[in-house]
């Protein structure tokens, strides 16, 4: 493979950064350049220099065919094919391997260890509602059984929290055993490149994942190309940790003035106005406002009545949850009850207490 084109003054000068950091024995180079800089072939051609096989890491399926369509274009000899030279695919591997990131991050079905671990996590994050553990874990398994797509709604959140913790073991443990075997493959064809595409995306729980395998496959180069790095604070370049762990700090940044010299960008300027609505507009949101509480008004027995089948099908279960909140919505219930409602076995002795449709949004 060889670069058939001509490279711009700072892609010159982030290759020239890059043999620096290879002469000096630094495996991991790091580039934030704008949209349109062509960090694609920026990447080709450390790429070509190392001369090894690679893996190119990408967030979506129209980015791997961008690598691959300027790999052919650009780069390809006459002697050489795409098809024998590129894989896009965990189940093939050739010398440029380019695959996105969702390909190697699918986890496993959870083990007992990970399930008590995720709903470790659900419990210390809501103990305040619970007297006892033992409480919690009935809860959860009455959620389980009378609300399931509930369920899995809060298990996946807390189950992502684990992802994200960074926790080696739990990751480990957590990826695929196709994507473990993947890995093996790529250790024994001599993986010695991975280049990691838009590396904004690699906070959390990708960061994790692609830090183990590079890990696994004994700290090849890594190339980081994005326009965009994940830092907290653009004043104090506060990174996040497990993104510098994996890439390190930014080795150069590409000056966008840079880009619009050479003609790759053009010039421009954001221009803001800030208007208030005209007296037309200012009438008809007014009369949106009203046209809403006027239903609320005109519905509210409806309503009321709606969440007392709510109730009646969730009591024990809001019960354990939030006495508060419940004790709220049936306070509203009883303020708006249908005729046909008989609340006298649920409401509290603070039933008649005013309750507010605003009171009962803001419950929700």
């Amino acid at each position: 493979m060889q670069f058939n084109s001509i490279l711009y003054p700072y892609q010159k000068e982030i290759l020239n950064i890059f043999e620096k950091e290879r002469a000096r024995g630094d495996k991991k180079i790091h580039i934030v350049a704008p949209p349109g800089s062509g960090k694609t072939i920026v990447g080709l051609e450390m790429i070509c220099r190392i001369d090894e096989p690679t893996l190119i890491l990408v967030p979506n399926l129209t980015l791997q065919e961008q690598w691959k369509d300027k790999l052919e274009k650009l780069f390809l000899e006459e002697n050489e094919s795409i098809l024998e030279l590129v894989s896009t695919s965990i189940s093939d591997i050739k010398k440029i391997n380019i695959i996105t990131y969702q390909s190697l991050s699918g986890t496993e079905d959870e083990s007992e260890d990970i399930q008590k671990k995720i709903l470790d996590i659900w419990f210390e994050s809501e103990k305040d509602e619970f007297p006892s553990h033992e409480a919690f874990i009935l809860f959860v398994n009455g959620l389980r059984e009378e609300n399931p797509k509930e369920y899995q709604e809060i298990y996946g959140k807390n189950r992502k929290k684990l992802k994200e913790s960074g926790n080696s073991e739990y990751t480990h443990k957590l990826i695929k055993d196709t994507i473990h075997d993947y890995v093996s493959r790529l250790k024994e064809s001599g993986i010695h490149t991975m280049v990691v595409d838009e590396a904004h995306h690699l906070t959390s729980w990708w960061s994790h994942v692609l830090y183990e395998i590079w890990n696994n496959l004994e700290q090849p180069y890594i190339i980081g190309l994005t326009a965009t790095p994940p830092f907290d604070n653009a004043d104090y370049f506060e990174l996040d940790e497990s993104y510098v762990k994996l890439l390190g700090v930014v080795d150069y940044y590409v000056p966008t003035p840079a880009i619009v010299k050479s003609g790759r960008l053009a010039p421009y300027s954001d221009l803001v106005y800030i208007v208030s609505p005209d007296e037309k507009l200012s009438t008809l949101l007014k009369e949106k406002e009203q046209l809403l509480e006027q239903f609320l008004i005109a519905h509210k027995s409806e309503i009321a009545h709606e969440l007392h089948i709510f109730l009646e099908e969730n009591f024990d279960r809001l019960k354990v949850k939030s006495l508060d909140l419940l004790e709220k919505w049936m306070r509203f219930v009883y303020k708006y009850k249908d005729p046909s409602i008989d609340m006298s076995s649920y409401i509290t002795k603070n039933a008649s207490q005013e309750v507010t449709l605003e009171d009962i949004a803001k419950s929700i």
